[in-house]
């Protein structure tokens, strides 16, 4: 994988780890966005990895959830792998700490890294479908 690809990757991730961050912590995509004054499609791009998320929204969108940047960062650095590793495995269980819905993220994390295994069930343990913000 080439360091464009890889962070290209990394950015899908910092979104997806932030999104996970903000669903454990009680808020939506839409409340954090207009907490910031950001407009909640631009704030869902960034997020869903769609448009990479500048470093001062990411920093902003976490004071108002209550988390440290930085373990976002990691957090999403670490699922990268040192060993240039995109993605775990299939089936592989990605957990967030303290994260009640840790499905979802494991959901929309495969969804968003491959299309073509999107999915739509809702997953087991929360027994509603993936937010899609």
């Amino acid at each position: 994988m080439s360091s464009r690809e890889r962070a290209e990757v990394f950015t899908r991730l910092v979104g997806l780890e932030l999104k996970g961050r903000i669903v454990s912590r009680g808020f939506t995509a839409q409340q954090v966005a207009r907490a910031g004054g950001r407009s909640p499609a631009a704030f869902s791009r960034w997020l869903n990895g769609k448009v990479e998320i500048p470093l001062a929204v990411l920093c902003e969108s976490c004071e108002i959830i209550g988390v440290d940047p930085k373990d976002v960062v990691e957090a999403a650095y670490g699922r990268l792998g040192a060993e240039g590793r995109s993605a775990p495995p299939a089936g592989a269980t990605v957990a967030l700490r303290g994260a009640p819905h840790a499905a979802d993220v494991v959901t929309l994390y495969h969804d968003e890294l491959d299309p073509d295994r999107a999915t739509t069930a809702a997953p087991a343990t929360s027994g509603r479908a993936p937010r899609r913000d």
